[in-house]
């Protein structure tokens, strides 16, 4: 069985079982790339289908820690695709006793190692199974209600990938009061747990963050920007930008989305992940939208980018430095103040002037 055949059968399976944010990760159009490059005789191919179907061999439904490593597997073969269909030459770094980058990738702009980190979802099993359970608990209520003699039944679950749990008031209200700075530092706590100095020795190292399994996370390009106009009487704190390089106590702005709520979130507690690390030479993070399209951007120091500059550019959809020198172009279809604030001060100072 080929592995899109194998997803196909498990998405199928898990139709009456609620939402599975794994196994829905998992792209079938992508599977079937990766069933053609197994043709081809792509030996990383079959390695990772080989891998995914023996972690799968007994799996049916629900969360297992197999199911997730599978999903690492798979993500990170989708990775490497993705940077090859860039026009890049990647190349699998060969394990050792101590931990190593996972690709060496060569573009016209030079050659850099990459290390891939897949986050899953905050709250780790507990949320996935939650999940699972609530669309049972739908499913159930709607078979009810047809019983009942309803015409047209209908219910609601709730999916929680930023791991927002009832069950810890003190959490999910930091969540929902201080959204921007919760993400920013559950984002970073993950981070500095996985990462591991001697991944960072064999040469320039990109740490590449995969947000891809993670649903409705913050919009990638704007993100990027230290601040960026959310409204358009509200400013609000770029998100990716400070998981880069935010500091301690930084104030975080958030959006507003009613009138009276307040635009100043809680500061920072944590400190970006490029800080005081030298051995990285920058961060890079894969997000995909609800529709599917995946998008990469970068964010390294300014000193940096005449190294690497001419590779990001190839590699990245997007990027930035901690002086937010590229706001300007991340920015440049917002028809708002922010990019309007050099005609407002000069209307002001027309104004002052008596004109």
């Amino acid at each position: 069985m080929s592995l899109h055949d194998r997803i196909l059968e498990l998405k199928q399976g898990h139709n009456d079982y609620g939402h599975n944010g794994i196994l829905n990760a998992f792209c079938l159009r992508l599977c079937r790339r990766i069933d053609e490059q197994v043709a081809a005789s792509d030996t990383f191919a079959k390695t990772t289908v080989s891998t995914i179907k023996s972690l799968l061999a007994e799996y049916s439904v629900g969360y297992e820690d197999k199911l997730r490593s599978a999903y690492e597997t798979y993500s990170e073969y989708v990775i490497y695709l993705e940077m090859t269909d860039k026009g890049c030459s990647v190349e699998r770094v060969a394990e050792a006793d101590t931990a190593r980058p996972d690709f060496k990738v060569t573009c016209e702009g030079g050659e850099v190692y990459v290390e891939a980190k897949v986050l899953a979802w905050l709250g780790g099993s507990r949320q996935y199974q939650r999940a699972i359970e609530d669309g049972l608990d739908a499913s159930i209520d709607i078979e009810e209600q047809l019983v009942r003699g309803k015409r047209v039944a209908m219910s609601v679950t709730c999916i929680s990938p930023m791991g927002f749990d009832e069950k810890d008031r003190d959490r999910a209200r930091d969540a929902q009061d201080n959204f921007e700075t919760f993400f920013i530092e559950s984002i970073l706590k993950k981070l500095d747990a996985a990462v591991k100095p001697s991944q960072f020795t064999q040469g320039p190292t990109f740490l590449l963050c995969d947000l891809g399994s993670i649903n409705g996370v913050p919009l990638l390009k704007e993100g990027c920007a230290l601040v960026y106009p959310a409204q358009k009487t509200c400013i609000a704190s770029g998100v990716y930008w400070h998981i880069a390089f935010g500091k301690v106590d930084d104030r975080i702005l958030r959006r507003i989305d009613f009138e009276g709520q307040p635009n100043v979130s809680r500061a920072l507690a944590r400190q970006g992940i490029l800080i005081g690390r030298p051995e990285l030479l920058g961060l890079i993070f894969r997000t995909k939208t609800l529709n599917g399209d995946v998008r990469y951007a970068a964010l390294m120091a300014q000193e940096k980018f005449e190294e690497s500059g001419d590779l990001i550019v190839q590699l990245c959809d997007y990027w930035n430095d901690e002086n937010n020198t590229n706001a300007w172009k991340l920015l440049e279809d917002k028809g708002t103040p922010v990019l309007r604030k050099n005609e407002v001060a000069a209307g002001l100072a027309h104004k002052a002037l008596g004109g």
